[in-house]
């Protein structure tokens, strides 16, 4: 019963989208067009995506942050099943793109991807991640990126133990190897905190 107010749900969404994008769509004849929003103009970055949203987490100084997430279509079939809902973090100055992290909006299980939380200080953007594990253990990954050039100042990788049901990252231990760091491209994200 649930799939089916879900698939109702979503396709509501989808005809309101579709009614809202389409010409004419403003009102009466002759009408112009409602001015695009600023997400609209990174349309692209969904590349085709029907259930891709986009979110302006920060703007400053002619930067963006914009998250664009991707709902996993399977999701609208079997909720039964664990599925990401993968999410971009994408730093836009002018027309330079840099893709900040990847990451699932929560983590399905052990072991697999997890969510990245953002934070923006005026100066850098911080990505902070924890990922929890079938031992019992956890990791934990910080990483500051400036907000101008958006190159890495700072990142640190931590390994723990998971406490008060996976809600803390308890005995925190410093690891010698960081995060990888990639070229900022949509196919190598500028930081990758799931291995």
């Amino acid at each position: 019963m649930r799939v089916h107010s879900v698939l109702i749900a979503f396709a509501i969404w989808r005809a309101a989208s579709a009614a809202s994008a389409s010409p004419g769509s403003g009102g009466a004849a002759g009408r112009s067009q409602v001015p695009a929003t600023e997400e609209s103009r990174y349309i692209d970055l969904c590349r085709g995506e029907d259930t891709c949203r986009e979110a302006v987490l920060a703007r400053r100084d002619s930067v963006l942050l914009l998250r664009v997430s991707f709902l996993h279509p399977a999701r609208f079939v079997d909720e039964d099943q664990d599925y990401c809902d993968a999410r971009e973090y994408w730093h836009i100055k002018g027309k330079d793109r840099v893709l900040l992290a990847r990451d699932c909006a929560e983590q399905s299980g052990p072991d697999s991807q997890g969510p990245v939380q953002v934070t923006f200080n005026g100066k850098q953007v911080e990505l902070e991640y924890v990922e929890w594990q079938a031992n019992d253990g956890c990791e934990r990954s910080l990483v500051a990126v400036d907000w101008q050039t958006a190159k890495v100042g700072s990142a640190k990788r931590w390994t723990g133990q998971s406490r008060a049901n996976r809600t803390v990252c308890g005995r925190q231990k410093i690891m010698k190897d960081s995060v990888r760091i990639g070229a900022g491209t949509a196919s190598d994200p500028l930081i990758t905190f799931h291995r």
